[in-house]
């Protein structure tokens, strides 16, 4: 169940019911690259917390091994795919130990395999840092591959159901959390989510604008793609991360078409996607999660990536 490869990858299989570890990613961005922290632990999809520089600059929030461990299956990275109407969730730990759950560590990048017998699907999920930018960012790449012998019209979300606005610092996120909420907002930039405080949330008189921002964008292999930011749309309570219970009563496009609350709510960061996947091919979804300074450098990641 455990395997060191030449190579120097460690494999652990069944990942889930394992021993439990955690890890930092190397805060490596390239000679002339800007790091960024990503915490992760053995369990669901591991990444659990991200940021820039220290606690004050939280994306996805941080917490010591065992809250951790708590979190990471509701407040990490999650994946909803829906075929023929039921949602399942890759990477989750269940009472089905049918599927086959496979963690790849090596020295910069993390790698998960989930193996669905039932329907056929394969989902792959693999993490590393961006190198070289201006602005830092982790990169997400997720893949869905049909080994199956018929074709799949998948409906998919993936993302982060949590994601904590540029402009808070440690005591936002652990004293004030509701208090802040009334400051948070979901910006649109050019059709993509911009995550920041409305306003400085520092008990002075002078209101100070918050600039730049924290961002998630997602390209996709085939199709377009579609950004919901308001958890409330898919879990149907905007504070529990539990199921995606209109995901699982609701068609995407009808859920798409829900109005959203952008502002004064903890926003989430799902990527949308519908697509069909016949046998033996593949639908691959790159994803960046990280810090603009400014809505400049926001645009700019949009072309790098794009």
């Amino acid at each position: 169940m455990y395997k060191l490869t030449e190579d120097g990858k460690f494999i652990v299989e069944d990942y889930n019911w394992k021993t439990s570890f955690s890890n930092f990613f190397p805060g490596i961005a390239g000679r002339y690259g800007v790091p960024m922290w990503a915490y992760y632990v053995t369990r669901a999809q591991c990444v659990v917390s991200a940021g820039v520089r220290d606690k004050n600059r939280q994306i996805m929030e941080f917490r010591s091994f065992n809250k951790a461990l708590n979190a990471v299956g509701s407040e990490g990275f999650r994946t909803f795919v829906k075929t023929g109407g039921a949602v399942r969730e890759p990477f989750a730990r269940s009472a089905d130990r049918s599927a086959r759950q496979t963690l790849t560590v090596s020295s910069g990048e993390l790698e998960l395999r989930d193996e669905d017998p039932a329907t056929g699907l394969v989902t792959e999920v693999l993490y590393y840092q961006l190198p070289g930018s201006p602005y830092p960012a982790m990169v997400r790449r997720l893949k869905l591959r049909n080994t199956g012998r018929r074709a799949l019209r998948v409906e998919l979300l993936d993302g982060l159901p949590k994601i904590l606005p540029h402009g808070m610092d440690l005591h936002c996120v652990q004293t004030i959390a509701r208090h802040v909420e009334g400051m948070m907002e979901a910006a649109d930039l050019d059709g993509s989510p911009l995550f920041r405080l409305k306003q400085s949330p520092a008990d002075v008189e002078k209101v100070e604008r918050v600039e730049g921002g924290n961002f998630y964008l997602s390209f996709p292999s085939a199709g377009r793609v579609s950004y919901l930011v308001d958890p409330e749309v898919v879990f149907g309570e905007a504070e529990v991360y539990d199921r995606p219970w209109n995901f699982m009563k609701e068609p995407l496009p009808a859920l798409l078409r829900r109005p959203q609350v952008r502002q004064n709510r903890t926003p989430s960061a799902m990527t949308a996607a519908s697509f069909e996947l016949r046998p033996g091919r593949e639908y691959t979804l790159h994803s960046l999660l990280g810090y603009a300074e400014t809505d400049a450098l926001l645009r700019r990641a949009r072309r790098d990536a794009g």
